[in-house]
């Protein structure tokens, strides 16, 4: 009883807790930095995306201001009419490109883009203005009021609000940067108090383990004197193992009996599968095929008028036509046990050929076959696993080359 006892105290001993506990605060420290970088990481790329789009869009409005104010002024200049219809091919890019940066930017940089939409709706009302002088023929008025005091003021302001739109840009950067600093430097700290508890639990372990092993040598020297009544059980184990072997040799013939019937029953469901699939090959041939070719024949045929209808049309006639190839495909897998029947090799070319076609797949195939072929129900069953193993490097390994060897002992 003793000698039971024993083995349960020193596998309750092991610290299976505290190494599990260890392990647990481990990993969530880990998990921790882990979250706290990806998000730091997500937090730049996100900002950088969005400085260097507003960034752009400063300049795509000083470049739409310039286009509109040089348009204005030359055609006050010249009276040709070409230069008011340049300028309202870029009027509308400028003030979408305005609208975005009051949206992308920060609240006080929404109010600075305001200022320059509002500067800017300003100066485009003189400019239509001078356009319309311009039509009259009265480039003097029209001259005068791009050159007027209040013109050159709304100029002033629509540049003030862009330099203040850049600063309160670059001043929400600044703050990003400051604030993913101090959650790094949070972050450091958090780590560095984690690794020093982290080495204390560890070190807690350790000894916890180390008076593990102690009792684990101490049961050494028990077991060293279990050993002379393991010999005395052990001469009695023999014995009974002559009895034993008669009753092995009888399981075994059992064994071999059902394993007989269990291979008569496997290969009777190859069988019965085998038709069932030859079954379904010629419904699809006879029965589904036709049906979709059918349809296919009538509906190119269809007299149809309306353009939204022969958009219908076109996208069921290839909607049709895939079903048809799909069918197809799947008629020649399902009759091709009766291929394997007859010619193996055959019909694994056949296999390898389809897959190179449908999948992009190239397959070396090496067959080495017995000369006298075995049962179909091997046969069908080593077609269908290549099939099922070629399909598996085509989802999973990710590889445009692949070997196939088959053999028969």
């Amino acid at each position: 009883m003793s000698e039971q006892v024993q083995p349960r105290k020193i596998a309750s001993a092991f610290p299976v807790g505290i190494l599990t506990f260890a392990v647990a605060v481990n990993a969530a420290v880990l998990i921790g930095v882990g979250i706290t970088l990806d998000q730091s990481g997500t937090l730049l790329v996100t900002s950088q995306d969005r400085y260097m789009r507003l960034v752009k869009l400063r300049g795509e409005i000083a470049h739409y201001d310039e286009v509109l104010t040089m348009s204005a002024r030359m055609a006050v200049a010249s009276g040709h009419p070409e230069w008011e219809v340049r300028y309202r091919e870029f009027e509308p890019l400028l003030d979408t490109v305005i609208q975005e940066a009051e949206r992308l930017a920060s609240p006080a940089g929404g109010r600075a883009a305001g200022e320059t939409d509002s500067a800017n709706q300003a100066l485009v009302a003189m400019e239509q203005a001078a356009f319309q002088l311009v039509r009259q023929g009265e480039t003097i008025r029209a001259a005068d009021i791009l050159n007027s005091e209040a013109y050159k003021q709304q100029k002033i302001a629509y540049s003030r609000g862009l330099d203040l739109y850049m600063d309160n840009v670059e001043a929400e950067l600044a703050s990003v940067v400051t604030l993913q600093r101090s959650r790094n430097r949070t972050a450091r700290l958090g780590a560095l108090f984690a690794g020093v508890a982290l080495l204390a639990g560890w070190l807690a372990v350790l000894g916890r383990v180390a008076y593990w092993r102690q009792q684990i040598e101490s049961a050494g020297r028990s077991v060293l004197k279990s050993n002379l009544a393991l010999r005395r059980a052990t001469e009695a184990l023999a014995e009974a193992n002559a009895t034993l072997e008669e009753r092995v040799e009888s399981r075994t013939a059992e064994l071999r009996t059902s394993n007989a019937s269990l291979r008569k029953l496997s290969e009777d469901l190859i069988e019965a599968e085998h038709a069932e699939r030859e079954r379904l090959a010629l419904v699809l041939h006879d029965d589904l095929q036709q049906l979709l070719v059918s349809a296919h024949l009538r509906l190119g045929a269809a007299p149809v008028v309306d353009p939204l209808a022969k958009s219908d049309v076109r996208a069921a006639l290839e909607a049709v036509r895939s079903s048809i190839d799909v069918s197809r495909s799947l008629s020649s897998e399902l009759a091709s046990d009766a291929v394997a029947e007859r010619d193996l090799s055959g019909a694994l070319e056949s296999l390898v050929v389809d897959f190179g076609a449908r999948h992009g797949l190239n397959v070396s195939l090496t067959v080495q076959a017995l000369e006298q072929p075995p049962d179909r129900a091997v046969l069908w069953f080593l077609l269908r696993a290549s099939r099922e193993l070629l399909f598996n490097v085509v989802k999973h390994a990710e590889v445009d080359d692949a070997s196939l060897l088959t053999y028969i002992r």
